[in-house]
C-alpha cells in the first residue's frame, strides 16, 4: 500500500534571551531546543506521514535486499564464553559484542571471529561497572565507552581493554551513540521529556535539544533497548520514545525530517495529555493485539527496516525510500545461505545502518551444515573450513545490504 503525506514546515522561533532558549513549532507539535545558535533554527524540516496497511502481507526474499553475507564464527575459549548477545557493533576493522545481561562483558573481535579484547570489570570501584547498557567504539580514537546505568556514570577503555578514565553523569541516559566526533545521549529530565544532548569525546558537555513531541505518547516505568538509530550515511541520527510512532531524524545538532507512522487497524489510541505505565501499555498490547513501532530500526540508502511489535510478538515493516512505500512483512525469505530460516521480525542486536545481522546458535549451525550440499553452495568453499563445536560461541551473519534494492 503506497500512502504518504509529505509537507515542509518552518522553524519558528520565539526569540528568549535566557539561557539562548527557542520554542519551534512543527505541525502543530512542539519540540523544544535549547543552546542552539539563532542561525541554525534557520530552514525546513520535512514532516513525512505514512499508512501501514496492515491486511497487506509482503514476503521478500534476502536476494532482493543484501548483497552478500559475511558468516563469522565467533573463537571460543573457557574464559570467552558469551551469555547471550544484545548488540554487534560494525566497525572498519573490529566487530563488538556486547553481552549485558549474562557475563556483562564487552568482546572485541576481527572479522575473521577471531578474540582480540575482553573487557568484563564488574565492581563499584574506579574502572569498574554494574550494568553496561550501551557500549560506543570510537575506532579512529582507538576508545571504546561504557555506559553504566547502574552508577549513572560513563566508562573510557582502550581498544586493548586498558581503563583510561570515567565521569559521572548527572542526566538520566538511556542510549549512546557516536556520530562524527560527536558522543549523543539521549535523556529524561524529571518530567519525562526528552533532550538529545551532544558531548565531546572527553564527555565535556557541548549542547542539547529537546526533543520531546507534545502530542506524542508518554510512558513511565518502561526501558527499551534503544531509542537512538544510525542513519545510513553517518551524518546524523534518529530518535524515537518507547512506543512512539514517530522518528526525530537530527543532522549534526539541527533537526531535519519527522517521520510518523500511523497503521490501518490495530493502532493505540492514546491520549497525549495522560502519562501511561509501561506495564499496562504492554498488557493492552497484548490483550488487543494492538500495533506499534518497537525499538529496532535498521536505515539504509534505498530502505529502512523498522522493528514493530503486535501483541506480544515481533513483526517488521519495510519503508522503500525510491517510491515512498511502506511494505508489511509476513516473512523475508533467506535464499543467500540457508544457514537460517526466513525472518519476520528485527532480532534486538541490529544496531548498525547497512547491514542487518543474524546470531546462529552453534549447535543449530552445525545442523544446518549437516543437512546442506556444500558442493552447490554459495559459501561452501568457507563453510567447509569450519570446524564449530556444538556450545561454542553462536556465529554471526553479517548481511550487507543493497544500494538500490529491488521491491517489485
Amino acid at each position: 500500500m503506497k500512502t504518504k503525506v509529505v509537507h515542509t514546515v518552518k522553524m519558528n522561533q520565539i526569540a528568549h534571551d535566557m539561557r539562548k532558549t527557542c520554542l519551534i513549532v512543527i505541525s502543530g507539535m512542539f519540540l523544544y531546543a535549547c543552546d542552539i545558535h539563532r542561525k541554525e533554527m534557520n530552514g525546513d524540516v520535512n514532516s513525512e506521514h505514512y499508512i501501514l496497511d496492515v491486511d497487506d502481507e509482503k514476503v521478500y526474499h534476502y536476494s532482493q535486499l543484501f548483497d552478500t553475507c559475511f558468516i563469522v564464527p565467533l573463537n571460543t575459549t573457557k574464559e570467552n564464553l558469551i551469555g547471550k548477545i544484545s548488540s554487534v557493533i560494525i566497525g572498519k576493522e573490529i566487530l563488538l559484542v556486547l553481552d549485558a545481561q549474562m557475563s556483562k562483558a564487552i568482546f572485541l573481535y576481527d572479522f575473521h571471529g577471531k578474540l582480540k579484547t575482553k573487557i568484563r570489570r564488574l565492581g563499584k570501584g574506579p574502572g569498574e561497572y554494574k550494568h553496561p547498557n550501551n557500549v560506543v567504539l570510537v575506532e579512529d580514537d582507538e576508545r571504546i565507552y561504557i555506559q553504566d546505568s547502574g552508577q549513572n556514570k560513563i566508562l573510557v577503555y582502550s581498544l586493548k581493554g586498558e581503563f583510561l578514565w570515567e565521569k559521572p553523569m548527572n542526566l538520566n541516559i538511556r542510549d549512546l551513540q557516536y556520530v562524527n566526533g560527536v558522543l549523543c545521549a539521549f535523556t529524561f529530565d524529571q518530567t519525562g521529556k526528552t533532550s538529545l544532548v551532544l558531548y565531546d569525546l572527553d564527555l565535556n558537555k557541548m549542547k542539547s535539544v529537546y526533543i520531546h513531541l507534545e502530542d506524542d505518547i508518554h510512558i513511565v516505568n518502561g526501558v527499551v533497548e534503544n531509542y537512538l538509530y544510525q542513519n545510513y550515511d553517518g551524518a546524523g541520527l534518529y530518535a524515537k520514545n518507547t512506543f512512539s510512532n514517530k522518528l526525530i531524524e537530527t543532522k549534526g545538532d539541527s533537526l531535519s525530517k519527522l517521520i510518523s507512522i500511523s497503521f490501518s487497524s490495530g493502532s493505540f489510541n492514546y491520549e497525549p495529555d495522560i502519562t501511561y505505565d509501561a506495564a499496562d501499555v504492554f498488557k493492552r498490547f497484548k490483550e488487543n493485539d494492538i500495533i506499534s513501532l518497537s525499538d529496532q530500526i535498521v536505515d539504509s540508502p534505498s530502505f529502512m527496516m523498522l522493528g514493530l511489535i503486535k501483541g506480544n510478538q515481533g513483526r517488521m515493516a519495510i519503508l522503500d525510500k525510491s517510491h515512498n512505500s511502506l511494505y508489511y512483512i509476513k516473512e523475508l525469505n533467506n535464499d543467500m545461505d540457508g544457514l537460517w530460516g526466513g525472518v519476520s521480525s528485527i532480532g534486538r542486536h541490529n544496531v548498525n545502518a547497512n547491514y542487518f545481522i543474524s546470531i546462529i546458535p552453534a549447535n543449530i549451525f552445525n545442523q544446518r551444515i549437516h543437512d546442506i550440499n556444500l558442493e552447490n553452495h554459495p559459501y561452501g568453499s568457507i563453510l567447509s573450513k569450519m570446524t564449530v563445536g556444538d556450545f561454542d560461541n553462536p556465529i554471526l551473519i553479517l548481511y550487507k545490504i543493497k544500494k538500490n534494492a529491488n521491491f517489485d
